[in-house]
Parts: C-alpha cells; sequence; structure tokens
C-alpha cells in the first residue's frame, strides 16, 4: 500500500505491467485524472482547492510497484 498525505493507493503489477487496484482519497481530498492501467506506467492525484499530490507507479525488474509522489 502507498500512503501519501492526500490518500492511499493499492497498486499490483503482472507481465511487466502496472494496475491501480484501488484508491482512496484522504479526508477533504477527491480522486482526478485517474490512470489505473494495465499500463507501463499508472497514475492517479489526489487534490482538494489548494493541495494536489501526484502518485506514479511503475513496476520494477523484480515486478514489485515502484511509486513516485509529486506534491
Amino acid at each position: 500500500m502507498i500512503t501519501t498525505v492526500g490518500g492511499k493507493v493499492i497498486a499490483r503489477c503482472e507481465n511487466g505491467l502496472v494496475t491501480l487496484r484501488s484508491w482512496s482519497p484522504a479526508q477533504g481530498f477527491q480522486a482526478d485524472d485517474v490512470e489505473r492501467g494495465p499500463a507501463q506506467r499508472a497514475r492517479v492525484e489526489f487534490e482538494t482547492e489548494e493541495d494536489e499530490v501526484k502518485v506514479e507507479v511503475h513496476c520494477a525488474a523484480d515486478g514489485s510497484p515502484v511509486h513516485r509522489v509529486q506534491t
């Protein structure tokens, strides 16, 4: 599970492609611009009127999800 100030994401890698299995915005945030996959990269944005948290996930060579968070 990937936990950020904007919310939580569960991702899974299969055959080199990542899929966002679920995402849940934190209180006061909403999910936007979801690219669920399966794809090389998947992403979701959690946002309020003042803040934005972008979560991008891809698969590592060992088949595990790797994420990057941008605020």
